[in-house]
């Protein structure tokens, strides 16, 4: 372990993991171990299952469908599986794919497979029945409306983002104040979320956010930067530092897909509503863990 002072920043901790051989050979890139199968299989298995779907008469996808005028828990996890054409498909089996990776490399880097998975299945079977039990009580949709698709599981995985880093960024840095970054980000993703949907000329909210946003977090982003310049400037640790900022970068980015200006398309109305709660429960949910466990280190 080592102390390394940056500029601007006093007595900034950072952390130099010191690993025995034995735990550097689990945790080794490009290596594959049970976990790692164990991902995989669950990878493929949602990947076929949706393919598969997509290939059946639309009479038995319409019942896999959830129906916003009945209450059906079952339809309601059956119905991630279900895409309407082959581009939403694509789009939607892309965007899980990415995501799963990605942070699944960033969970095992800090020993935390077992939340990953929990966290995974939480979004499959919990989270559609959260996301379409609101819809149907509240009637925001037209009873003869369906929801199905797997953005929904797309957007809750975007939000599992944040608790993620949270343990990643607390595993690295000696001094990281999750509560802090954890908050940041909260106000950045309000900022993105909303950006679309106010005019140009009274873009209030949105500007409001991102400075709070740049006010909770102002001393934990020069960390984070100094932090990831450092990394990426030593060629051991630039391969995994690459990856956070694509992480970073790619959270923001989808988030702009999620809640694009238009949402009526050619093909129906794309469901902000559920990206939206989607995209909370994956970032207020899992952080609860992240934040209470950062806390005890």
């Amino acid at each position: 372990m080592f102390i390394q002072r940056f500029k601007g920043i006093e007595k900034m901790d950072l952390k130099v993991i010191n690993l025995t051989s034995q735990k550097t050979d689990k945790n080794q890139i490009g290596r594959l171990d049970k976990d790692d199968f164990k991902f995989l299989l669950i990878v493929g298995l949602v990947s076929i299952a949706c393919i598969s779907v997509f290939l059946l008469p639309p009479d038995i996808q319409n019942v896999l469908k959830a129906r916003h005028a009945v209450f059906n828990p079952v339809a309601y996890a059956t119905a991630s599986f279900v895409h309407g054409d082959l581009q939403h498909l694509g789009l939607n089996l892309f965007a899980f794919l990415l995501f799963t990776f990605l942070l699944y490399f960033v969970n095992k880097r800090v020993s935390e497979q077992s939340f990953f998975f929990f966290s995974l299945l939480i979004i499959f079977v919990v989270l559609p029945v959260v996301n379409y039990g609101l819809l149907f009580y509240f009637g925001i949709y037209r009873a003869e409306e369906f929801g199905f698709g797997l953005s929904l599981v797309d957007s809750g995985l975007i939000g599992f983002t944040v608790p993620s880093l949270v343990l990643y960024f607390k595993y690295k840095l000696e001094r990281f104040n999750s509560i802090a970054f954890f908050i940041s980000m909260i106000f950045f993703t309000f900022s993105l979320v909303s950006l679309p949907y106010v005019e140009l000329s009274q873009p209030l909210l949105p500007i409001v956010c991102a400075i709070l946003g740049v006010v909770f977090g102002n001393l934990e982003i020069k960390r984070l930067g100094n932090f990831l310049v450092s990394s990426l400037k030593q060629r051991k640790t630039f391969p995994e530092s690459f990856v956070i900022v694509f992480v970073l970068w790619f959270y923001f980015f989808s988030i702009v897909g999620l809640f694009p200006s238009t949402i009526v398309l050619q093909g129906g109305i794309v469901d902000i509503v559920s990206h939206y709660i989607g995209l909370l429960f994956g970032i207020v949910i899992f952080s609860f863990y992240s934040i209470l466990k950062s806390m005890k280190k």
